[in-house]
């Protein structure tokens, strides 16, 4: 099944995102399909990310001199190209993202089949075992999606796939594939979790249940609403206790006004699946808000348990990855970091920029006169820790301790 989806399925979409676009570098070079793509990556009006770090430099190598072509794409970039830049490929009736009905044999439809299954294969086999009914019902389906897609060097190929006896090296380089579309699966779908885990094992102690953060919550959330600002030094805080992560940050950011994004914020947090209510109240009284004195007695006067505040230091698991543990301490510096360090007078950005850490785009972008300091080093962290890369960290902290007023920040 393995061979049959990540060999013969994806050489027919490639052989026929080939006839759409025989000229790939020149459809990227296009301005008007660059600004479809930048749009992605970098979404205007706080939208989530299509496209991450990763993709982008492998769609605009930064080098600049390796000429692209499908064979450097994997399935994902491939599909999201198709569905974006013309000649766009008609959507399937329920999109892209969902298995199309068995009676849909458009090119959208085939598309959309073998894109499913990728992901199907990685997630819901865990112990590498399909049952009989749904190895034949995806055995069709993928097989109906060559035959739309490929030519007939690939419907021979699957024809073949079911009897086909897999040579060592064949078998340990799709082993290999199918190894690392699981890392990449667990790393997208665990790790902004395994950051909450991290920080909240002491919070949820036996016994303490989801409806006593949400009650706390509740009785206050009107006036909190109507009377703070949320989003700023608290938020900077509680993604530094790894309470909130970055994706919850942009999910804020989406809302126009102070009471939107004041009541996502609760929101998120009153459905956590852990006691928050505690941990927000040390927020506030860290924060910019502690002015408001009487409310933050009255919501004081509620914690039952101050044991759960998370003042604790993080304790590292051994079986997280140094990039993981790096990206941790990133984060736990969060506020600090944003709060004390000015990106505009230690000449951070150009360095970062010469050492390749963040595009030349990016330094523009960080630069502009619109952005107060602080946004300016939200917009450069939020940078490095999506990058979760241990060069960029390393990077980032070296370029720090060539200053001298913040040397401290990168020894700790």
């Amino acid at each position: 099944m393995v061979y049959l989806n990540y060999r013969v399925g994806t050489t027919a979409l490639r052989r026929y995102f080939d006839n759409v676009h025989p000229n790939l570098p020149s459809d990227l070079s296009s301005p008007t399909n660059k600004s479809i793509l930048s749009n992605l990556y970098k979404p205007p009006g706080g939208q989530r990310e299509i496209l991450y770090q990763e993709q982008w430099d492998i769609l605009y190598p930064p080098s600049g001199s390796h000429v692209v072509s499908s064979a450097d794409l994997d399935v994902t970039l491939m599909v999201c190209i198709l569905r974006n830049i013309p000649p766009q490929v008609s959507p399937p009736t329920k999109g892209f993202d969902v298995l199309p009905h068995s009676t849909d044999v458009t090119p959208g439809a085939h598309i959309a089949r073998i894109k499913y299954y990728k992901n199907f294969l990685v997630s819901h086999s865990k112990d590498g075992k399909l049952a009989d009914v749904d190895f034949n019902t995806i055995w069709t389906d993928l097989e109906m999606a060559i035959h739309g897609l490929g030519n007939q060097q690939d419907v021979t190929d699957a024809a073949d796939a079911k009897s086909k006896v897999l040579d060592y090296k064949t078998i340990k380089e799709l082993m290999m594939i199918e190894k690392r579309l699981i890392d990449h699966t667990i790393i997208l779908a665990e790790h902004t979790t395994r950051i909450a885990q991290l920080e909240t094992e002491k919070a949820t102690k036996k016994g303490i249940a989801c409806r006593s953060s949400k009650g706390g919550f509740n009785e206050f959330k009107d006036e909190l609403i109507r009377s703070t600002i949320l989003d700023e030094e608290v938020l900077d805080i509680l993604i530094s206790k790894c309470v909130l992560i970055l994706d919850d940050k942009d999910e804020i950011d989406s809302f126009s006004d102070q009471s939107s994004r004041n009541n996502k914020l609760l929101e998120i947090l009153m459905y956590r699946p852990y006691h928050t209510f505690n941990i927000f109240v040390e927020a506030l009284k860290e924060s910019d808000q502690k002015c408001h004195t009487a409310l933050l007695a009255n919501m004081e006067a509620k914690i039952t348990d101050k044991s759960l505040t998370l003042q604790q230091p993080i304790q590292y698991k051994e079986d997280i990855a140094d990039i993981e543990k790096q990206t941790v301490k990133l984060i736990k510096w969060f506020k600090t970091l944003v709060h004390e360090i000015d990106v505009d007078k230690t000449g951070i950005l150009d360095k970062l920029s010469a050492k390749g850490i963040i595009r030349i785009e990016d330094k523009a972008e960080l630069r502009s006169a619109a952005l107060t300091p602080r946004e300016k080093s939200r917009g450069l962290l939020e940078n490095i820790i999506r990058k979760n890369n241990l060069s960029a960290n390393t990077t980032f902290l070296d370029v720090l301790r060539e200053d001298s007023c913040y040397q401290e920040y990168a020894a700790k």
